[in-house]
């Protein structure tokens, strides 16, 4: 079993926060874990945006052509 990163650092920030080392939020704690997810999402959504716009362009170009 492999453990990343954040994984590391986030059992880092545990621990340290268990043992009042660390006395920030838990929302900083557990702020490893869900980074990573969150810059995923975001590329995908600029993707998924880009991908759009790439269609409506296309859409735009093929009823030039046409002439509409």
């Amino acid at each position: 079993m492999k453990i990343g990163l954040p994984g590391l650092v986030f059992l880092v920030l545990f621990v340290l926060k268990l043992t009042d080392h660390f006395n920030h939020s838990w929302w900083l704690v557990t702020a490893p874990l869900w980074v990573p997810s969150g810059i995923a999402v975001t590329i995908a959504l600029f993707a998924l945006a880009m991908a759009g716009i790439v269609a409506l362009a296309e859409g735009r170009a093929r009823r030039k052509r046409r002439g509409f």
